[in-house]
C-alpha cells in the first residue's frame, strides 16, 4: 500500500530511498562480522523472505511458510532476494549437481515469477529458500534458544562473513526465455497467490 500510494503521487525519490535502505539493511546482515541467524516461524513473505535469504543461517520451524510474493501484486522483489536466489542457483550449478545454469535459473525464475510459497520448511529447501546447511526445528518454543546456540557454534568455529561473489548471468538467451515464460503465465492466468495458513507473520532476528 505504501508503494502504491507513493507511486500514485509520483514520489519516486521516496521509493528509491526506501528500496535502497532496505537493500543496505540486508547487505549489513549478510556481511556482518558476527553470524546473523534468522529464525522465521509462521509466514515469512516478501520482505521477510528477503531478510531470511541474507542470514548466515536460517533456523526455521517445520511450519515455516516462506516465499517471494511481490509479483502477485505487480511488483518485483527489490530487497536483494532475487540476487541471493541467483547466487544459490549458480553455486548449485557449479557443484556438478546441475551443470546447466540455464536449467538452474529457470527453476528460480519460475519460483519468483509465480510467487510460490512453501507449504513447509522442507519444501522451502526444495524451492531454494533454505540451503542444505540451514536448520529446521520441530519445537517452536525452543527455536530462539536453538538459533542462539547455532550462532555461538558458528563463532566458535571461526566464522567469517562471506566474500563477495561474481554473479553469473545468461544475457539475451535467458531474457528471451523469461519473456516467453511471463507471456505464458499471463495468457494461462496461472498466477494465484495463496498462503498455507492465516496465522500472524513472525520473524525474529
Amino acid at each position: 500500500m505504501l508503494l502504491l500510494v507513493s507511486a500514485q503521487e509520483g514520489e519516486w525519490d521516496d521509493i528509491h530511498l526506501l528500496v535502497k535502505q532496505f537493500q543496505r539493511v540486508n547487505m549489513a546482515i549478510k556481511y556482518a562480522p558476527r553470524p546473523v541467524v534468522v529464525a522465521p516461524q509462521g509466514l515469512a513473505l516478501g520482505g521477510g523472505c528477503e531478510i531470511c535469504l541474507h542470514g548466515a543461517r536460517i533456523h526455521a520451524t517445520a511450519e515455516t511458510y516462506i516465499g517471494e510474493v511481490e509479483t502477485g501484486v505487480g511488483l518485483i522483489p527489490a530487497g536483494g532476494g532475487t540476487k541471493e536466489m541467483l547466487i544459490r542457483a549458480s553455486e548449485h550449478a557449479a557443484t556438478g549437481e546441475d551443470l546447466d545454469l540455464l536449467h538452474a535459473l529457470k527453476s528460480v525464475f519460475e519460483t519468483i515469477a509465480m510467487a510460490k510459497v512453501s507449504t513447509s520448511a522442507e519444501e522451502a529447501r526444495s524451492l531454494g529458500f533454505l540451503r542444505p546447511a540451514d536448520l529446521i526445528g520441530m519445537n517452536k518454543d525452543r527455536q530462539i534458544a536453538d538459533a542462539k546456540q547455532t550462532a555461538l557454534a558458528m563463532v566458535r568455529a571461526g566464522y567469517h562473513p562471506p566474500a563477495p561473489v561474481e554473479i553469473r548471468v545468461l544475457g539475451e538467451e535467458f531474457l528471451a526465455l523469461a519473456k516467453l515464460a511471463i507471456h505464458m503465465i499471463r495468457a494461462g492466468d496461472m498466477l494465484r497467490i495463496t498462503t498455507p495458513c492465516r496465522s500472524q507473520s513472525s520473524l525474529t532476528l
